[in-house]
């Protein structure tokens, strides 16, 4: 990384290598919880970031996946590009507290050095992979960290 490499994380890469703080720096932050796999709303801070080609112009998405919350927020060392809205939740996850950030940081990227790093939450499902705006999304992250765009 310290020689100008990117870094792409997808959805589980916040929940691993606890131990190591370059990785969590690099990544931007750690996973805590989620509640159970569901419908949510995302809502669009930055489409005009490279990354976000798929959701241009777009203020929100709707899609199923597991909606991670982090140990802390990573707002403060980071930038970020979208964030949930807790509330478009079923009505019983709602409830539950252990998961709510109130500022719910979902994709975001920073430049570290001559690095680039770029997280999405996206990926927890098969059909996330199978939606072509979060392929797209993916792709775009790869190619803005390898510098290519």
């Amino acid at each position: 990384m310290n020689t100008g490499k990117g870094f792409v994380g997808i959805h589980a890469a916040a929940d691993c290598e606890y131990d190591w703080e370059y990785y969590g720096k690099l990544n931007g932050a750690y996973f805590k919880t989620h509640p159970a796999c569901q419908m949510g709303t995302v809502i669009f801070e930055n489409t005009d970031h490279p990354t976000m080609v798929p959701f241009k112009g777009m203020t929100n998405y709707r899609t199923v996946d597991e909606w991670y919350a982090f140990k802390a927020n990573p707002r403060a060392v980071v930038h970020v590009l979208a964030r949930l809205d807790e509330t478009s939740l079923d009505e019983a996850t709602e409830k539950e507290d252990k998961w709510k950030m109130v500022d719910h940081p979902l994709i975001w990227y920073q430049e570290i050095g001559n690095s680039r790093s770029f997280y999405t939450v996206f990926g927890h499902t098969p059909e996330a992979f199978l939606d072509p705006k979060i392929r797209e999304h993916i792709a775009c992250a790869v190619d803005w960290v390898a510098k290519r765009n």
